[in-house]
C-alpha cells in the first residue's frame, strides 16, 4: 500500500479528526459557535456529549415553520491552520464541499430527518480571553437559498416536532472506521440537499436523493464484493475471454479499473432491498398506499433508476406526478400517486411508470441509510467480539503456553520415558497442525460467515 494510501486510510472527515484530536488533548484549543437554521420545531438538546460538540437548543418562538436559527452548535478546535496538505498531486478523498460545521450539520439532518444548515460564525471563546467569549459579525449572513413554504408540503415529515434527544448515533460516530465516517459524511450531504431543495424544486431533489444511496451504495458494495466479483455479475461473457487472452492477472485488472461502472442499477436496488425498512406505522387507506412487498418495491426502485438516468442522460426530468405534494387522508398522506395514468405540460405516464412520491422515497432511503448507519457500528462491535472468541478458541495458543519451557536444551519438566516423550510430541504437533489448519479456514471466511459461526457457538 502506497503512503497516500495509507493516508487516506487513516484520515476521516474533519468532525471525525477533530474528535479524535479532542482525546488527545495535545493543543491549545478555542470553542466557537455557529447557528443552526431550521424549520422544524426542535425540542430537547445535546449539551453533555463526550466530545468537543454541544448542540444547544435555543428555544426560539414559533415562527408558523418559518426558516429560523434554532440551534447554537458548539465546536472546540485546536488552535491554527493544522496541517498543510501536499500540493504534489491532486486529492480529493475528504473533500465534500463542506466545513466541520457542515459536518455536524449534515449529519443531523440525516439522523433527524429534518432540515439543517449551518450558519456563519458568532462567537469565539480562547483560552486568554474574555471568558465570555467574543462575539463575531465577520459572516453574519448565511450562503445558503432559504426554502420555499407551501400550505402542502411535498415531504410532510419534515416539518413538525422533532427532538435533538433521538440523535443516538451522532455521539457513535469514532465507532466508525475512517472510510465508512467518510462515506457516511457524503451521503448525508447528498441526503441534506435533497431535503433542503425539496418544497421547490422536487425533481431535483429526486437526483440528490437517489445519489445520496448511490453513495452509501458504493461504499456498501465495495466492502461486500470483490472487483472480479462484480464483474462476473455484470459481465459473465468478459472473464473468458481476457482469461484466454492473457490469465486471471489480465481478468482482476480489468476488474478493478471498471468495477465502479458496473450494475449501477443493481447496486441501487441491492442496497435498498438489504437494508429495506418497515412500513410507516401511520399509514393511508388501502387504495393510497403504496404495496410494500419485496417484488413491488424492486420494480419500483428499478423504475425510479431509470427516471434518475434519463433525467440525468437525456434531460428528461422526473415524472411530474412524483413531484407532487402527497393527498390527505384521514390525516395521513398518500404514499403514491393516485389513477391509473396521469399527464402533465406535455408528459403522460401510466401508474406502473410513476410508482411512488417523493416523500415515500424519501422515508424509504433514510431510513435504509440509517439501518446501514447502525449497522456499520454493529459491525465493527461483532468485529471486536469475534476477534476476543477467536482468542478462546485458537487451540494453537493455548497448545503453545501448556508446552514445557526449554532453557539450556533440557526440558523443565522433563519427561522420563524416552516412548511417552515421542507420544507426546508427536500428540502436540499433530494437534497444532489441526489448530493450524482451522484458523486458516476461518481467516479465509467472510466477516458474515465469522459472525454467524460466532452464533452458532
Amino acid at each position: 500500500m502506497s503512503e497516500n494510501a495509507q493516508v487516506k486510510e487513516r484520515l476521516g472527515p474533519e468532525v471525525y479528526e477533530n474528535w479524535i484530536k479532542w482525546q488527545e488533548r495535545h493543543e491549545d484549543w478555542i470553542v466557537c459557535e455557529y447557528p443552526l437554521f431550521t424549520d422544524a420545531h426542535v425540542t430537547g438538546e445535546l449539551s453533555d456529549l463526550p466530545g468537543p460538540y454541544q448542540l444547544i437548543n435555543m428555544v426560539p418562538p414559533s415562527l408558523g415553520e418559518c426558516l429560523a436559527p434554532t440551534v447554537i452548535l458548539r465546536i472546540a478546535q485546536p488552535q491554527g491552520i493544522g496541517n498543510i496538505p501536499s500540493m504534489a498531486k491532486t486529492d480529493d478523498f475528504r473533500f465534500h464541499g463542506g466545513t466541520i460545521v457542515d459536518e455536524v450539520a449534515t449529519l443531523l439532518s440525516l439522523e433527524l430527518g429534518i432540515r439543517f444548515k449551518a450558519g456563519k460564525l458568532i462567537r469565539t471563546f480562547h483560552p486568554a480571553d474574555d471568558p465570555k467569549g467574543r462575539p463575531s459579525a465577520f459572516e453574519m449572513l448565511p450562503d445558503f437559498v432559504t426554502p420555499r413554504y407551501t400550505s402542502r408540503p411535498v415531504v410532510p415529515s419534515a416539518r413538525g416536532k422533532h427532538s435533538l434527544n433521538q440523535a443516538h448515533l451522532l455521539p457513535r460516530l469514532l465507532e466508525l472506521v475512517p472510510a465508512e465516517a467518510m462515506a457516511l459524511i457524503r451521503t448525508s450531504r447528498m441526503y441534506q440537499d435533497a431535503l433542503w431543495i425539496c418544497e421547490s424544486q422536487p425533481a431535483l431533489a429526486w437526483l440528490f436523493l437517489v445519489s445520496s444511496v448511490e453513495t452509501a451504495a458504493n461504499h456498501w458494495r465495495k466492502e461486500n464484493e470483490t472487483p472480479l466479483e462484480r464483474l462476473r455479475a455484470s459481465k459473465p461473457e468478459a472473464e473468458p475471454i481476457l482469461f484466454e487472452a492473457a490469465g486471471i492477472d489480465l481478468v482482476e485488472r480489468i476488474a478493478a479499473i471498471f468495477a465502479p461502472y458496473m450494475g449501477a442499477t443493481k447496486k441501487f436496488v441491492d442496497f435498498i432491498m438489504c437494508y429495506l425498512p418497515a412500513p410507516p406505522l401511520n399509514r393511508p387507506q388501502l387504495f393510497a398506499q403504496f404495496d410494500w412487498a419485496n417484488a413491488n418495491m424492486s420494480r419500483a426502485l428499478k423504475k425510479i433508476y431509470d427516471h434518475r438516468s434519463k433525467a440525468l442522460h437525456n434531460g428528461t426530468p422526473f415524472p411530474m406526478p412524483m413531484c407532487d405534494a402527497p393527498m390527505k387522508h384521514d390525516n395521513t398522506f398518500a404514499e403514491k400517486p393516485m389513477g391509473l395514468a396521469a399527464s402533465a405540460r406535455g408528459g403522460v405516464w401510466v401508474a406502473d411508470d410513476i410508482p411512488m412520491l417523493l416523500c415515500t422515497c424519501e422515508y424509504i432511503a433514510r431510513n435504509a441509510l440509517l439501518n446501514w448507519w447502525r449497522s456499520m457500528l454493529e459491525k465493527q462491535t461483532k468485529k471486536e467480539k469475534w476477534n476476543l472468541k477467536l482468542a478462546e478458541l485458537n487451540p494453537h495458543q493455548s497448545y503453545t503456553q501448556c508446552r514445557p519451557i526449554q532453557k539450556s536444551g533440557q526440558l523443565q519438566n522433563p519427561i522420563p520415558n524416552t516412548k511417552e516423550r515421542r507420544q507426546t510430541k508427536k500428540l502436540i504437533k499433530d494437534q497444532d497442525n489441526q489448530a493450524r489448519a482451522s484458523i486458516s479456514r476461518i481467516l479465509k471466511l467472510s466477516w458474515q460467515t465469522k459472525i454467524d459461526i460466532i452464533y452458532k457457538i
